[in-house]
Formats: C-alpha cells, sequence, structure tokens
C-alpha cells in the first residue's frame, strides 16, 4: 500500500512540472534578495583575448599595418641589389627575387594597409561594411599563404580575421552599437587604454 501512495504523489509532482510557467522578471522594481532571471543590463558582446572584439579588431589592424609597413620598407630596399654575398645561401635567396616579385610584394602590402585602415574606420564609427573589408582581407591573406604553404602567416591571418568576423556580426545583431557600446566595452589594458 505505501508504494502506491509513493508512485501517486511522483505522478502529481510530474504533472505539476508540466504545467509549470516560465516568469521573467525585468529587474526592475525588485529588492536586492529577488531573484532576476534575465538582467536587461548584462553585456552581451564576445570577449577576444582579453579585449571586446572592437578594441581586438584595432589592434589587430593597428599591428598588421606595422608588419605591412615594414615589408614595404624591406621590400623597397632590396629592389635592384645586385650585391654579391660571402653566405650561397643568401646568394641563392637574392638571386631568386625579381623586381617584378618584389613589385608585386609591395603592391600586396600597399593593398593590405588599405584594407586595414578600412577596417579601423569601421571599427571607429560602427561601420558594419568597413569590418568586413578587413575580413575579407585576412581571409585572402589566409588563403593566399594557404596556397604558398606558409602555415604560419595563414595561422596569423585567420586569427586576425576571427575578431573582424565577430565584431561584424555583434554589429550586425545589434549587440554593438554607438549607442550600447559603454555597457559593452571590455578591455585588457595591456594593449589600449579604455
Amino acid at each position: 500500500m505505501q508504494a502506491t501512495i509513493e508512485d501517486e504523489e511522483s505522478v502529481t509532482a510530474r504533472n505539476n512540472a508540466k504545467h509549470t510557467e516560465l516568469i521573467i522578471v525585468d529587474g526592475q522594481n525588485v529588492d536586492d534578495d529577488d531573484y532576476v532571471l534575465i538582467d536587461k543590463n548584462a553585456r552581451r558582446a564576445h570577449i577576444c583575448c582579453g579585449c571586446d572584439t572592437r578594441n581586438a579588431t584595432f589592434t589587430v589592424n593597428i599591428v598588421s599595418m606595422c608588419i605591412y609597413f615594414f615589408g614595404i620598407v624591406s621590400f623597397s630596399l632590396i629592389i635592384g641589389d645586385k650585391l654579391n654575398y660571402d653566405d650561397d645561401h643568401v646568394q641563392g635567396i637574392m638571386n631568386s627575387f625579381e623586381d617584378a616579385k618584389i613589385g608585386i610584394m609591395i603592391a600586396i602590402c600597399a593593398v593590405g594597409i588599405i584594407c586595414n585602415a578600412i577596417a579601423i574606420y569601421g571599427a571607429t564609427y560602427f561601420n558594419k561594411y568597413g569590418v568586413m573589408i578587413g575580413a575579407g582581407w585576412f581571409m585572402l591573406e589566409a588563403v593566399r599563404s594557404l596556397f604558398f604553404l606558409d602555415i604560419g602567416n595563414a595561422i596569423m591571418s585567420t586569427c586576425f580575421f576571427y575578431p573582424h568576423i565577430v565584431f561584424y556580426f555583434e554589429l550586425k545583431n545589434g549587440v554593438m552599437s554607438k549607442e550600447n557600446y559603454p555597457k559593452e566595452k571590455v578591455c585588457c589594458d595591456c594593449c589600449c587604454s579604455c
């Protein structure tokens, strides 16, 4: 007889559980002890390496611009280099450079700087199309690097692509905007000062 009473109680509890309603409190006019299921003031933005994706986009584009700038300077210095080097390995590498190849590399670096500047503009003014141009450039760089079996550059370009694409979707979905950025802003304090 005892087993049937427990079975009836478990059946009743199961039926009550099916009819339980979820009550969502908006967070206004609640005491400190009340339980709030959704906080409208909670941050929703993604954090990338300790920063919000906007600051991460600034950081990776500035680093990339520096790399491209040094690439332009380096390639410009070896145009027309006809020196004889003591090291056969260095001489072989220098002989393999043709002025046309160096010109193409300088052009790629210049286009990279332009795309980085557009991405910085996009991040500054919350323009998702500017950010997407930066993302597209890093994806092209990753594909180009894989084509030439430059795995290190492919990994770096993919890592630089990541904050752009996440920031783009945050802009598109309204998670990030000029209005709510003060609530979403996070900085690691090592690469930027918020």
